[in-house]
């Protein structure tokens, strides 16, 4: 049993050392709204877009006033991928490629939709993007009529 363990715990070594190790190191991020005035019950799309020199994996935290928006939905875009996820409740995911990847457009897009009872005014939306181990955050404000 021990001569098992110390064969699987070689191959376990081995295996992860030929995963890509990398460390972005310019990370930048930009959000793009449908619309930055809106109503009760109208819906909006905001497209987050990034420039990563290269990268493994990253990830996206989505945060806004829960009393003027809910989540409808959220979809990874970033190209070539091989693994993406996304959860409406937490309201934040994460990608990863097989192999260390520049990536240069957008990325993440999702819809708010803002509620029945939302208060006049404004509201604030921030997204963090996370690309290997650095973080950028953006903010956009949209004005409740």
């Amino acid at each position: 049993m021990r001569k098992i363990l110390i064969i699987f715990c070689t191959l376990l070594m081995l295996a992860l050392s030929a995963l890509p190790v990398c460390a972005a190191s310019s990370v930048s991020a930009s959000l793009s709204v449908s619309d930055k005035t809106v109503n009760a019950g109208d819906k909006i799309t905001i497209t987050v877009s990034a420039k990563v020199d290269s990268c493994g994996s990253g990830g996206i935290e989505i945060s806004y006033n829960s009393s003027v928006f809910e989540l409808s939905s959220g979809d990874w875009v970033v190209k070539g991928a091989m693994m993406t996820d996304f959860s409406k409740t937490s309201k934040d995911g994460v990608f990863a490629f097989d192999s260390a990847t520049k990536i240069s457009g957008k990325v993440f897009k999702f819809v708010l939709k803002v509620k029945s009872n939302a208060p006049v005014g404004k509201s604030t939306v921030t997204v963090k993007f996370k690309a290997d181990s650095k973080s950028v955050s953006k903010s956009t404000t949209i004005t409740v009529a």
